[in-house]
């Protein structure tokens, strides 16, 4: 699940810092190390918006998904208006680089395998760099075949996000979505909180079918 904060006035955006930037410029990966994506969900931060010009300017972030298993997998994403589409087959070791993506707060990108039929992902693109996706895997753990990498569901950060470093003392909305279940809480448009001093907590519940 996807969870990020925007300005409540959508003619507003948030300032980010230098180390924000610098710390953007890293790509982001996404691997196939058996017939799935792993991780299910990323967040990505392509773009902010300059102050000074009031215009988007590139991070340098990109995506790699990469193919680390001895055998080919077939990549297509779909990006919607804002990042188009693209279908790769990638021979063992290969990968496919995302560049020059752009962000939207209502489109997402969907990554399929058509060899393999149900292998899926999902990438969300921000221009800001206030967003998570809810842990289901150990983000300590690098090594997918490690049985510490997915975490147990009775383990208390199974489901838990964190958004840091938020813009203390500001008005925002909050957002959540779910691949399969859509939007949460208030919906697309947002729940509006005020963001005090310190740690914020916010829940959203998801049913289960």
């Amino acid at each position: 699940m996807f969870v990020w904060i925007e300005p409540v006035d959508t003619s507003h955006f948030f300032q980010v810092d230098e180390d924000q930037l610098a710390k953007a410029k890293e790509p982001v990966f996404m691997d196939q190390p058996h017939c799935a994506f792993l991780p299910h969900c990323v967040v990505l931060f392509p773009q902010y918006m300059d102050p000074k010009t009031k215009k988007r300017v590139s991070t340098g972030q990109e995506l790699h998904i990469t193919n680390d298993e001895q055998k080919a997998h077939n990549t297509k994403y779909e990006g919607g208006t804002a990042n188009g589409r693209d279908n790769q087959t990638l021979a063992p070791g290969k990968d496919m680089v995302l560049k020059d993506l752009k962000p939207s707060r209502t489109e997402y990108i969907t990554i399929q395998c058509d060899i393999h039929k149900w292998m899926s992902a999902y990438a969300r693109a921000y221009d800001h760099p206030y967003a998570a996706v809810t842990l289901g895997h150990d983000p300590a753990v690098k090594d997918h075949k490690d049985p510490k990498f997915f975490l147990k569901k009775d383990d208390s950060r199974y489901g838990t996000y964190e958004i840091k470093n938020v813009p203390g003392g500001a008005k925002v909305k909050i957002i959540a979505w779910h691949p399969k279940a859509g939007y949460l809480g208030d919906g697309a448009g947002g729940k509006v909180i005020d963001l005090a001093a310190g740690d914020n907590t916010q829940d959203f519940e998801l049913e289960v079918k």
